[in-house]
């Protein structure tokens, strides 16, 4: 997923949210980053989420890897499920 497919995913999400607000009393708040970095992603990441104060982390794995992806992506979410201080939620 490049970063423009990203922020598309989190557009739908957030018009989701918003759909839903307006047929519902109670209010959901949604803020997406994507973050790019030419460092450890998974430290970044985290680092960007200590600083912003953000509650929950969602990542998506990607599908259409070859089997050493698939391996790293899993140390990569397992990462960030280690070292982030919120919830880390990794839907397919």
């Amino acid at each position: 997923m490049n970063i423009i497919e990203a922020q598309q995913w989190f557009d739908k999400i957030k018009e989701k949210i918003d759909e839903d607000n307006n047929n519902n009393s109670s209010k959901i708040q949604l803020q997406t980053y994507v973050v790019v970095t030419a460092t450890s992603l998974v430290s970044a990441i985290v680092e960007y989420a200590k600083h912003k104060n953000i509650d929950l982390i969602v990542m998506e794995p990607t599908e259409r890897r070859s089997i050493l992806k698939k391996i790293l992506l899993g140390k990569f979410a397992s990462g960030v499920i280690t070292y982030a201080s919120c919830h880390v939620m990794v839907v397919k």
